[in-house]
This record gives structure tokens, sequence and C-alpha cells, in this order.
């Protein structure tokens, strides 16, 4: 099957090849529901799997339970410290639920890649927080770290930090960002019996097609977040 070049398409086949290929029978967003996805999700309860809505406020809400074999997806976070928390609570669920961790990001922007944006959640704490700055997103002005980079700086820094933190203590897990595809990112432990299927099927989103068909400074950014390590110091940028 030829895939899409256009990423909003690729990003809807990655959220379905994913489901499909985990097999999972609920999916849990977490805070609002991006309506980019809201097709993909109406599908999948239409074919008979449960769709839960939580009401998040990065890891301080109540989670279900028992969700069960679940896909948690996760995407309105915006900086590091909620990142991680919310990975960290999504962990403990299945583990004491004993079921395979998968948690999708549909688009990660490049800006918040390497780069904490203070907006719509709970203050940071003081000691995870960066100096920052005011800017001016959409109309709205919010604050963002003065510093893009660096350690502990940004949402795919939280995501690196947490899967080698999980690898120490012993639990493989596995990453993948596809900026070819908007950004999409998943993670999920590959002990899963479905682990091989789902990162062959990503990892053809990495497709000479789709590359080709962003713009130099998409590619740029994609190079730049592939490319540039969790700990390098970073710099300050307009």
């Amino acid at each position: 099957m030829d895939l899409p070049t256009h990423p909003l398409a690729g990003m809807r086949l990655a959220i379905k090849e994913t489901l499909d290929t985990a097999g999972v029978d609920r999916v849990c967003v977490i805070g609002r529901a991006d309506p980019l996805t809201s097709d993909i999700l109406a599908q999948f309860e239409r074919s008979g799997g449960a769709l839960d809505i939580l009401d998040c406020a990065c890891g301080a809400s109540t989670f279900p339970m028992n969700s069960g074999a679940c896909a948690w997806i996760i995407p309105g976070v915006a900086n590091y410290y909620h990142a991680y928390r919310l990975l960290h609570v999504i962990r403990a669920m299945t583990v004491r639920q004993q079921t395979p961790f998968l948690v999708l990001r549909p688009q990660l922007e490049t800006t918040i890649a390497r780069r904490d944006y203070y907006v719509g959640v709970p203050s940071v704490p003081a000691p995870w927080r960066h100096c920052s700055e005011t800017c001016l997103v959409r109309g709205e002005t919010i604050e963002r770290a003065t510093i893009k980079g660096g350690l502990r700086n940004g949402v795919l820094t939280a995501i690196e930090d947490f899967t080698q933190e999980v690898w120490d203590e012993g639990t493989a897990l596995a990453y993948t960002c596809l900026p070819t595809i908007g950004g999409f990112c998943a993670l999920f432990d590959v002990e899963a019996d479905w682990a091989p299927e789902l990162a062959y099927r990503l990892s053809r989103f990495h497709d000479s097609a789709a590359v080709a068909a962003m713009s130099e400074k998409e590619l740029l950014d994609y190079l730049d977040i592939i490319g540039r390590p969790r700990g390098d110091g970073g710099k300050a940028e307009e």
C-alpha cells in the first residue's frame, strides 16, 4: 500500500495502524481530544472499541482503575514536567493491571519537542521550570522556555528520559517520532507480542516520498529533532 505524503493523512493512518496492530479494545484520551483525530477515534468506536475522554490535570485526576488493554493518547501536553509525570502515571497503571504499555502523541510539534511551553495546564513547580519569556502563538500571549534544548526541556526530551529510566529498571520500551507525518509519536512495550509488527509498520513512514514532500524548513526541523542530543546545552532562539 502506498503511504500518503500529506502529513495529516499520514498521521491518521499511523493511528489506525497502531490501534489495529496492537488489537486494543479501549482508547483513553487524556485531556481534550484533538479535532484532527476525531474521525479515526469515531471509527474506532463504531468498530466496537471503547473510547474514554479523561479530564486530567496532568496526572492529578483519578484514572479508571480497570482500563484493560488500552492505548493512551496525550494530545495537549506542551512541556517536560507534565509529559514526564503523565508517562509515569500511565506506566504505574499498566504495571498494576499487567497490560502492555502503549502511548501515542498524534502531533508532536517541532516547537515543543525540545522547548517547554507553559500554557493551558497547572503551573510547573519552580525546580522543573526553565527561565521563560513571553511569545505570541496564534494571537495568544504565552510563556515558553528562553532556551531551546538542554536537560529536562521539551516533550520529546521527556519521552527519551522516561524511556531510558524504564530501560535502566529492566523494562524495555521503544519509541518512534515521525516528523514526516506531523510529529506522530508512539511509545510502546517491546515485549508485547504485537511490538515487532508495529515497529515495522511505523518504520515505513520514514519513507523517501514523505520526506521529499516536506518543505525545506520542515526538513531542517526534522533533522534537528532526530539529531539533537537531549543533553545538548541548547541556545536561545527567536
